[in-house]
């Protein structure tokens, strides 16, 4: 149901197809002109559009903007393998850019954390489920989060390239993760840099590090403010968007390490240090898996300051 009309546009007849409005009880439907324009006022004032501009403005209408999934929240649990099945937030926000200076020194630290974290994760191991809920591990990386990296859609662009199995990545592959989903995206290099923390406490960050690759970066990061606050009185909680309390977001973003600095300057890293291993203890003694799976507890203790 329309009507045919005609209208001048600077100089040139253009034909018009206006289309009758119909609207359901308490729903108002604008008209193509307040589309293209934006509302009923500034329709009025304007002079009738081409059929070409109305069909683009319309369509520009129409479109849907592109959903971007947020990281933190919408990124579903992905255990690793000797994780004590708990939720791995894939991302927890972009990965920043370091001067040349810095990503030498990140390099070089990743590169010490690595190196140790080897031997806690070992090479190829495939348990069964009911030891291992994540699934086939290699060298620290579970068949879960393998799926997760894959067919998530915050990260599967960037990582579908993977096999699909984990026992046939390769060692550059599974650096490749660490690096960039354990040490980069989570700001394990920022950590590390806090002014004297390296002097004072040079296990704090690694700590971090290691809890991420078992425990999930965002719990890691929970850890850690938590911790602080204990220590210093401070309070790290931000108001969750969704429920609106306040709880710890594990982002070890520029207040979380601010934090970390004033510990430094107090000389209470060290304390912050061991508060995070007394975290991760309970946290194991609390799985039901522990019995199989020995070596979670003297790995936390390493940490021990």
């Amino acid at each position: 149901m329309s009507d045919l009309e005609w209208y001048k546009y600077k100089g040139k007849s253009f034909p018009f197809i206006r289309p009758r409005q119909v609207s359901a009880p308490g729903i108002v439907r604008p008209s193509p002109e307040e589309i293209l324009y934006g509302d009923a006022a500034s329709a009025a004032q304007a002079p009738p559009p081409p059929l070409a501009l109305l069909a683009k403005g319309m369509g520009q209408a129409r479109r849907k903007p592109p959903s971007v999934p947020n990281r933190a929240t919408n990124a579903p649990p992905a255990p690793t393998a000797t994780s004590p099945s708990a939720p791995i937030q894939i991302a927890q926000s972009k990965i920043p850019k370091n001067t040349p200076a810095q990503q030498k020194r990140a390099d070089s630290t990743f590169g010490d954390f690595r190196k140790r974290l080897a031997p806690r994760e070992g090479g190829y191991v495939n348990r069964g489920l009911q030891k291992d809920p994540g699934g086939p591990t290699n060298k620290g990386i579970s068949q879960k989060f393998l799926n997760d990296l894959r067919t998530n859609k915050a990260t599967r662009k960037q990582w579908r390239h993977l096999p699909a199995q984990t026992k046939n990545l390769t060692n550059a592959q599974i650096d490749d993760i660490l690096r960039k989903e354990f040490f980069d995206r989570p700001q394990i290099d920022r950590l590390e840099r806090v002014p004297g923390l390296a002097r004072a406490e040079p296990t704090l960050a690694e700590q971090i590090f290691d809890a991420s690759v078992l425990h999930g970066t965002a719990v890691a990061g929970k850890w850690l403010q938590h911790s602080l606050d204990e220590v210093l009185g401070t309070n790290l909680k931000v108001a969750n968007k969704t429920t609106g309390k306040h709880e710890y977001d594990g982002t070890l973003g520029s207040d979380t390490r601010r934090k970390v600095e004033q510990a430094v300057r107090q000389g209470k890293s060290k304390e912050i240090c061991n508060k995070i291993v007394d975290k991760r203890l309970a946290y194991m003694r609390a799985n039901p898996r522990l019995k199989d799976n020995r070596g979670w507890i003297p790995r936390a203790e390493s940490f021990r300051c």
